[in-house]
């Protein structure tokens, strides 16, 4: 997958609830944890047919 760099600013009780999920199958830190909800509602985004998700050849996601 193309990777990028993305800098996001959120409210503290967002990051408290990213916190909360830290070693659970999001992930092990903030970055991982933002990144697989950020891709899981994409996706669902995708499902509803609210988006359409452009795949890059080499994404593996």
């Amino acid at each position: 997958m193309a990777k990028e760099v993305l800098t996001l600013r959120l409210p503290a009780a967002a990051l408290s609830m990213i916190d909360d999920l830290i070693g659970s199958v999001y992930g092990t830190n903030r970055a991982d944890v933002a990144r697989a909800l950020l891709l899981d509602h994409l996706k669902r985004l995708a499902a509803d047919k609210v988006i359409e998700l452009r795949h890059a050849k080499e994404d593996d996601d």
